[in-house]
């Protein structure tokens, strides 16, 4: 055959490759091959690919080996359909191509190969025969005229999960050794930043992610310009202080009596932040009379949009009927009840932000253990509790091995024992419970990770985390005070199948209003009722808070929260688009209503991964939407949340700006 993949009558042996795909474990190293069979019917051997840059390597086998392949032998691809990233069930169809060559010319005096796109049940057959052309085209750094013979049936072309042939498209090709043209398909990657010289194959594997959870990674890429991105972070920098003036003179007048001029220092960015006025719905408008598209949203805290009509409505009766009672009231206990059902708990206390929330948790975790010594994730960040501040982002040369991370404590910090694990790191957490189980009362951690982007699980790793815990009597918390309602109706617990022993929520749950609980399951909770862990608070639970959590809890119904995601998956979608066609050393992530670019082109998966990405172009990516109207958290972490509020409209603002990025990074 002259491809290397004869199969021969062995059934095909995979091992687990990236994002869930299969790799050949007796093939040459490839990124994304699925699979080999060989047609017993036609002689053939057949290399199943899933993704373009597979195309790449079997036109690389094809041509280096002219000679060894017979005229007319046929090597299809099976192009998996790929998992809608939100979903466990797959999207229904499969395509499938057919390669085969025509003539033994070499390349660089032209060769002819026909190519076979077939459908089963797919929703756009000729966009996706287009795309595998250009598939081509990219990989052989050559220009492809396609003619299309429009839709028929071809017998050769067997979808392996169905009993008889599907229909498609033919198409023939013919490789011109010229240089590639500057057209495209809209969506695919542009030739001409991907040659053989500058394209680099995204050939590293990693473990899939869980399938509740959204990760698109590029099959190749180009890297980026540094020097370009220099150039380019400076003139932002110069446009953004001269468009905000009176941010800068407010910032300057608020510094005599304010740290650093903010309320919070994350707040705080050099030469100064934005100051805003007033919002409304998904909109901000500043002291400069900009009008910014907010992608922020207090982290979560404004789900429901800003001045949302119905929490406006709940506070204002509110406030005539009294704001702080500081005795029981029906509205604590009907929240009560509310947040039990939605939550799956048992019962539940009020708190007013993350940090009470997660410091009580831990407390409790203490009070029912009789152990005093935690578990955190390394670069994880929980608020202001001491307990929880322990290798919050550290240094790289104060932290440790990557796989065996050391404590790093501030030195204002009385932490106590805390051990911090590498996400995703099953080994590590087992050595530790093995080592020092008898000692530690909880591990306390963000289901998904959202202080460094948005870090997703492994598939499988939480129920890993869940059963470790309870072979060493060891409670797990799941610290929500970002995720809750932002990843779905019942918070990330369910939404990923995994149930803790204690739950945090603050943020998504208030409509805007400093509003935080802890709750979890009877026994654990019992440690308030009989007295082993205290749990005060003057304004817990006060009137006003209570009513803006009651407007959110009817307004966040599943629908709402499913239309806000399907926003939010348009938008992951579009950038996916714009980073293939750019080749950007990028990928996206979503967990419900959040969504990220990431600057690397393989997943960060933890904190070391985090700190292994671009955070020049990260910084440059915030910077360029802050001055064209799209204001994301500020930092390096480039993560945005879409509200109820929110419309596809409204994340053009956002892909419209990022390809103007992209455009400006290729130019």
């Amino acid at each position: 055959m002259g491809t290397g993949f004869d199969m021969g009558e062995q059934p095909p042996q995979t091992v687990q490759a990236g994002g869930g795909e299969r790799c050949h474990a007796d093939t040459v190293p490839c990124p994304r091959p699925v699979h080999g069979v060989r047609d017993r019917r036609y002689g053939a051997s057949f290399l199943g690919i899933d993704g373009e840059v597979g195309v790449r390597q079997l036109l690389q086998e094809l041509f280096k080996s002219q000679g060894s392949g017979a005229i007319g032998e046929a090597h299809r691809l099976d192009l998996a359909p790929r998992p809608h990233p939100h979903r466990s069930l797959p999207v229904s169809g499969a395509t499938q191509a057919s390669v085969m060559v025509q003539d033994r010319d070499s390349i660089a005096g032209g060769s002819h190969i026909g190519l076979e796109i077939g459908e089963s049940q797919a929703r756009s057959p000729t966009k996706r025969a287009q795309g595998v052309l250009a598939g081509l085209e990219r990989a052989a750094a050559v220009r492809i005229g396609p003619e299309f013979r429009g839709r028929g049936s071809h017998p050769h072309m067997i979808d392996p999960r169905a009993d008889g042939p599907s229909s498609g498209h033919a198409v023939t090709a013919t490789i011109d050794p010229s240089p590639p043209t500057a057209t495209y398909v809209p969506g695919e990657p542009r030739s001409e930043f991907m040659t053989t010289d500058t394209s680099i194959a995204n050939t590293v594997t990693w473990p899939a992610h869980d399938p509740a959870t959204w990760r698109i990674l590029p099959d190749s890429y180009v890297p980026l310009d540094q020097e370009r991105i220099a150039t380019l972070l400076a003139a932002e920098w110069e446009r953004f202080s001269a468009s905000t003036p009176e941010s800068g003179a407010l910032s300057a007048r608020s510094r005599r009596t304010l740290p650093l001029g903010v309320p919070s220092s994350f707040q705080y960015w050099d030469p100064h932040p934005v100051s805003v006025v007033s919002a409304k719905g998904a909109w901000l408008m500043d002291v400069d009379g900009r009008r910014l598209l907010d992608l922020s949203m207090g982290f979560g805290a404004m789900l429901v949009g800003h001045l949302n009509p119905a929490v406006v409505a709940a506070v204002t009766a509110a406030l005539q009927t009294g704001t702080l009672f500081v005795t029981p009231a029906p509205s604590a206990s009907d929240m009560a009840d509310r947040f039990c059902e939605r939550f799956d708990l048992d019962q539940v206390r009020f708190a007013n932000s993350g940090t009470e929330a997660d410091m009580y948790a831990v407390r409790a975790a203490r009070a029912y253990t009789g152990r005093r010594a935690i578990i955190k994730i390394e670069g994880g960040y929980h608020g202001g509790y001491d307990a929880l501040s322990v290798s919050v982002k550290p240094e790289i040369a104060e932290a440790g091995p990557e796989d065996a991370p050391v404590a790093v404590v501030p030195f204002e910090v009385e932490a106590g024992t805390v051990y911090p694990v590498p996400y995703n790191n099953l080994e590590r957490l087992a050595q530790i419970l093995d080592q020092h189980g008898r000692d530690i009362a909880a591990v306390v951690m963000e289901p998904v990770l959202e202080n460094i982007g948005i870090v997703l699980p492994d598939a499988g790793y939480l129920v890993g985390v869940r059963q470790l815990c309870d072979d060493h009597g060891v409670l797990l918390v799941f610290d929500e005070v970002k995720t809750g309602l932002t990843a779905g109706y019942g918070g990330a617990a369910q939404r990923l199948g995994v149930k803790p022993d204690l739950v945090t929520l603050a943020k998504s749950i208030g409509g805007g209003l400093p509003l935080a609980a802890f709750g979890g399951t009877a026994e654990v909770m019992a440690t308030v009722t009989d007295g082993r862990m205290a749990h005060f608070g003057t304004y817990n639970g006060n009137p006003l808070v209570m009513a803006a959590a009651a407007a959110v809890d009817e307004i966040c119904t599943r629908q709402a929260l499913a239309a806000a995601e399907q926003v939010n998956d348009k938008a992951l979608e579009d950038a996916d688009a714009i980073i293939r066609e750019y080749a950007l050393p990028a990928h996206t992530v979503g967990f419900g209503v959040k969504g990220a670019i990431t600057w690397a082109p393989t997943p960060v998966r933890n904190y070391r991964d985090y700190k292994r990405t671009d955070f020049a172009i990260a910084e440059l990516s915030w910077l360029w939407g802050v001055n064209r109207g799209v204001l994301t958290p500020p930092g390096l972490d480039e993560q945005w949340l879409v509200s109820l509020a929110h419309t596809h409209e409204d994340m053009a603002s956002l892909t419209g700006e990022f390809r103007e990025l992209a455009e400006a990074l290729r130019s």
